[in-house]
Parts: C-alpha cells; structure tokens; sequence
C-alpha cells in the first residue's frame, strides 16, 4: 500500500534528563520504517544537554520523516508533558518513546497494522519488550505477559488500577482529546490513559513481539530494598502515586459516566485511597501508634490494618535500636 494511503502517525520522544540516552532513543525514532510519521522531540526542561542533543539531530536530520520540536517551561512532570505532547500531536495514532529507551525500526508500522486491521477501533496497543541493564545490555525476553481485560465493570477496572506497559504503548488520539487537562501530580500516565480508553468503551491490541528494548530503572522509579530503605521512606512516594491514579479515575468518569456508575466507582476508589493513605501514616513518624489505629478504624480493610500497624511497629524499632 503506498504511503499516501495510509494515516500519518505521530512517534513521540518523551525525555527529562536523560543526555546519557536521548541519542539511541532518536536514533530509534529516526530509523522507524513507517510512512507518513511525525516525529516529535519533546523535553521537559531538563536541566543537562538532552534538549541540546534533541535540537542537534533534528538539524542534521535529512530523513523523510517530519520532525517536531518541543521544550517544556516550566517543568510538567510525565502525566501532564505526555498529555501534551499528545494534544500537540497531529497523527490519528500516537506512538508513545522514552528517552531511555530504544524502539526497533518496525515498530510503529507494526503498530499501525494492528490498529488498521481493527478498523480503527483500537483505542490502545502494546506490545513486547526486551529488557536492558542500564549500559544497554540486553538481559532477557520480556513480556506484559497480561493485558487489561476492557470487559470488566468500570468499577472493578478502576479498582484494579490496571495499565500498558508506558514504553510499548500507543493510543488513539481520543485519550487526550477527550478529557480535560490530567491533575498535577499525576506521575503514572500509562494508567490513566488506559482507564481513559475503558471509559471511551474503547478496544485495547497486545501484540507478542518485542519491539521495544527496555531499559531498567527509569527516572519514575522509585522501589528500594528493606536493606536500603528500612524506614520504607519510598513507600510514601509509590502510595502517593497511586492515590493520584485514583483521583485522575474519578476527575476523567466526571463527565462520561452515569450518576450510577460513577456512585459505585467513587465508593471503590475512595476505599482504595484510604487504604493507601493509611500506609503511608504507617511509615510517617509523625504519626503516633494509637493515631494510627484511630485513622485505620473504618478507614481501610482489617488486612490494610494489621499491614500498617506491622510497618508503624517496624518503623519504631528501627528508630529505637542503638
């Protein structure tokens, strides 16, 4: 099929501070088999040379692909610098890229494939992956060996707070023209995109390739080991996401669901942020045992109780031992 027939795609370079790897990742956006593309390189006020680099290839570039530039000033922060690259966008489908990633050159015809053979009624795609150590070395196959299930219920979706892989993803332009401005805050755009493509009655396609390869331990990471984070200080910053994914749930159902549904859906999510909340009291020094057991009395579950007394008890020894 020649290119002039098919639908011009939008290939989005998301990037903060990442000078070590924006270049691979262009390299990647560059050498993408599929035509028309409009390639954008956005930045989100990165403070070393990454939006340097960007201008630097997208100069020297003489591909046939068009590229776009975007510098972010102030910084956003990734769900708001995904939304608006997206609503800058001008493709019928988006390809989401970090800057820290590297795309295979067949994946957004790939992409493209999957969302014309459903006519176009795929909302979401994704794919496979191979993971990378953070040198770029290849370490194993991976897979999002499950996919969210679009059928369920749109409380029991939310409540799952399920998503797409955000570096194999892609999504029709809807997602972000539909829905108003994501709340600050949000860090986990993979998530509230994919419950904006449930609330649109949209259709996700996962695809077994690896087209992606992956590197651990992005910029959004925040995990650590017991042994390096015994007081669990980056609990309070992975429950302090995950509260914000609820509360973009319920700020995007506003408008499109029924008073019925969107009842039911607020009762879930908001047992699901309390729960939450009390487990980041547990690791809160300021927060005192019997307070404690003051918030979580009706607040959360009876096993979220006992897990946030076990984690205040914890807390407390560790701070008392010599």
């Amino acid at each position: 099929m020649e290119s002039k027939q098919l639908p011009l795609v939008t290939f989005a370079v998301i990037a903060y501070n990442q000078e070590q790897y924006i270049r691979e990742a262009i390299e990647g956006a560059f050498a993408q088999t599929y035509s028309p593309l409009e390639i954008i390189l956005s930045d989100d006020c990165s403070p070393d040379r990454t939006f340097a680099i960007m201008q630097e290839m997208a100069e020297a570039y003489d591909g046939p692909h068009t590229i776009v530039l975007n510098r972010n000033d102030p910084n956003l922060g990734i769900g708001a610098h995904v939304e608006k690259v997206g609503r800058m966008s001008r493709g019928e489908l988006v390809v989401m890229a970090a800057g820290d990633d590297i795309s295979l050159p067949e994946r957004t015809a790939t992409l493209a494939e999957m969302w014309q053979n459903s006519g176009g009624q795929a909302v979401c795609l994704g794919s496979g992956y191979k993971e990378m150590d953070m040198e770029g070395g290849i370490l194993e196959r991976k897979s999002q060996t499950w996919f969210p299930d679009f059928s369920l219920p749109v409380d029991e979706f939310a409540r799952l707070n399920p998503f797409v892989t955000g570096a194999t993803s892609a999504y029709s332009r809807q997602v972000f023209d539909a829905f108003p401005a994501m709340l600050d805050g949000v860090v986990h755009e993979d998530v509230a995109l994919v419950f904006r493509v449930k609330l649109l009655g949209g259709v996700g396609v996962y695809k077994d390739d690896s087209l992606v390869l992956y590197r651990q331990g992005g910029i959004s990471r925040v995990g650590k080991s017991n042994k390096e984070d015994p007081l669990g200080e980056s609990m309070l910053v992975a429950r302090g996401r995950k509260i914000m994914d609820y509360k973009q749930k319920l700020e995007d159902a506003k408008a499109l669901l029924s008073t019925e549904e969107y009842v039911s859906m607020k009762r879930v999510c908001s047992i699901e942020i309390n729960e939450l909340r009390m487990r980041i009291h547990s690791v809160d020094p300021k927060v005192s045992l019997l307070s404690l057991m003051k918030l979580c009395d009706g607040a959360c579950s009876y096993s979220s109780l006992v897990l946030a007394l076990r984690l205040k008890l914890r807390n407390i020894w560790f701070l008392l031992k010599p």
